[in-house]
């Protein structure tokens, strides 16, 4: 029986299934919570095709609503993965990580092959793998023709660089492909 299971301690206390409103098509891979609030709870799942799915609960996993957004980006700030970028980078890949900050259950992270981050309860949702700048704005579709600076949360490996010139290069990566950088690998583009 697939669920998410919680218990109120007391002396006739039984696991009953809080998964509530979570469509059955849905495939949770993590749930989690602040310690200081037992109310708020969010579960990191996918959908049937594999699109991640962060879902969060305020009264303890009895009701569930899904945070979020992917269609049109609508409350995502994404760097170059997202709705309507290049046909392999156009969303993100099921949950493979997912953490509630300890002391705040609005401070929630998931690694979605990309990475993205709330501080506001899910509300909205913003690119980790991105410089700030060069992110774009939640409910517009990816610019994939952009340049993007890296944050530093490099989510690739590069095999193969070639310097065109001092300025100029191209980069051969394990699952995004060929990027291209005009300014010494400042910035990328693909």
């Amino acid at each position: 029986l697939q669920g998410i299971f919680r218990m109120n301690y007391t002396a006739s206390a039984a696991w009953t299934n809080s998964r509530g409103n979570i469509p059955a098509t849905v495939e949770i891979a993590w749930v989690d919570l602040a310690l200081n609030n037992t109310q708020t709870v969010w579960a990191a799942a996918a959908n049937s095709n594999g699109l991640p799915m962060i879902f969060k609960s305020t009264d303890g996993g009895q009701a569930w609503t899904n945070t979020y957004l992917l269609d049109n980006n609508q409350n995502i700030s994404t760097g170059w993965s997202g709705d309507s970028g290049a046909f392999w980078l156009t969303s993100n890949e099921a949950p493979l990580g997912f953490d509630v900050s300890p002391s705040d259950p609005n401070q929630v992270i998931v690694a979605d092959g990309t990475g993205h981050i709330t501080s506001d309860g899910g509300a909205s949702w913003r690119a980790t793998y991105v410089h700030p700048a060069y992110q774009n704005a939640a409910g517009q579709t990816t610019a994939i023709q952009k340049t993007y600076k890296s944050s530093g949360l490099d989510v690739t490996t590069a095999h193969h660089i070639y310097w065109v010139n001092d300025q100029n290069m191209l980069v051969s990566n394990t699952d995004i492909g060929q990027t291209y950088s005009a300014d010494a690998g400042e910035t990328w583009t693909f």
